[in-house]
Order: structure tokens, then sequence, then C-alpha cells
């Protein structure tokens, strides 16, 4: 029975974390290759995560584990799984289409030259700062408010 309902909880937390890499796309969190392919491996750890905790829990639910009580839960959290992995294809297709969202942060102003450099700095700050990502959009935001404007 814990195994069941801890493979209901983790199931859960896929699902939430999978929207929330949905709306970080969706927002623009792409500033590079290598952020591309880090969202893109995040979607795929969490897929196949999703399908081995769905297993389990399809197995309990099958065995009549869950009581009375939790099975409305059960289904629940079941049917918002088939919905979330339904929609892996499709939010591989919007990462590997979606543009840079450095792309129009300068003005047109700016050299093709200078935009490449500029994507390469957004590149590094979000590789530095993997692990505070509201770091990195602060200091994106900051280099971008100061270049907004090109001074010569």
């Amino acid at each position: 029975m814990s195994e069941a309902t801890s493979a209901l909880r983790r199931l859960n937390q896929l699902n939430a974390e999978q929207k929330e890499l949905e709306e970080k796309i969706d927002s623009g969190a792409i500033t590079s290759d290598e952020k591309r392919e880090q969202i893109a491996d995040k979607l795929k750890q969490i897929a196949k995560k999703r399908e081995s905790e769905e297993k389990t829990v399809r197995n309990a639910q099958v065995r009549g584990t869950f009581d009375a009580d939790r099975k409305e839960t059960v289904e629940k959290v079941l049917s918002q799984t088939e919905m979330a992995a339904r929609k892996v294809t499709s939010l591989n297709k919007k990462i590997i289409n979606a543009d840079y969202a450095t792309k129009h942060d300068l003005p047109t102003s700016y050299s093709r030259d200078e935009r490449k450099l500029y994507q390469r700095i957004i590149t590094v700050i979000d590789t530095f700062f993997i692990e505070e990502p509201r770091t990195a959009e602060k200091l994106r935001e900051a280099i971008k408010s100061e270049l907004s404007v090109k001074k010569k």
C-alpha cells in the first residue's frame, strides 16, 4: 500500500514538474542551445519516470490496493497523467522550434556579431547560474536594460 501511495504522490509531482516546464517553454526560457538541450532532457526524464510510476499505480489499482475514498483521487491523477503524456510530443516540438528568448532583446542597431556575442554571454550566465535561475534571469534583465539603447 505504501509503495502504491508513494508512486501516486510521485506521479502527481511529475505531472506538476511537466506543467512547470511547459510554462517555462511558453515564457521563453530557451536562451541558448544548451538551455534547449537541458529542457529537452528534463522532459525526457519526467516522461520516463512517469511511465514507471504510472505502471505501479495502475497495478495497485487493478489489485484493489486503494480504498474507496482514494479511488477518485487515483483516477484524477491517472487522467492528468494521460493528458500530460499526450503533451510530451507537442512540447518536444515546441522546444525544437522555439526561437531563442534573446532573439529580440537588443535593438536592431546592433550588428549580427554583437547579437551573437550577447547570446554567448547569456549562455554563460545560464550555465553558471544553473542552480539559481532567478539570479540568471535578473542578471539577464540587467544586461538587456543596459544594452537597450546602443551607445556610440
